[in-house]
């Protein structure tokens, strides 16, 4: 098993971990190796986990989108080795406070 599959499994179960009284009912990811381990996080949280099909970016829209609102605050071409961590919570705050239509104007959290 590689270090890369413990990452991604580790960061998503602390991710995850933070919305345990939610409605959280699944989580749509990327077909790849990263969330080969895609089972412990349905065990561990009751949720189903959906995997997007190749060159099907509707089938995550929100994910495509947030990405986009990210880009508001780091460029294309920004180096992401001087962020540090104050600075993307900062980031994941406003963004998590922001409104969704696909949520009927409610924040995602």
């Amino acid at each position: 098993m590689s270090y890369k599959h413990i990452t991604i499994n580790e960061h998503c179960i602390i991710a995850l971990g933070q919305f345990s009284n939610s409605n959280l009912k699944s989580l749509t990811v990327d077909r790849s190796k990263e969330f080969a381990r895609y089972l412990e996080l349905e065990n561990k949280f009751n949720l189903h986990v959906y995997f997007a099909d190749a060159y099907s970016s509707w089938q995550r829209g929100t994910n495509k989108n947030t990405n986009g609102l990210i880009r508001d605050f780091f460029s294309k071409k920004f180096d992401f080795s001087t962020v540090n961590q104050t600075h993307v919570d900062i980031v994941e705050d406003i963004l998590n406070d922001r409104p969704r239509k696909c949520l009927g104007y409610k924040t995602p959290i």
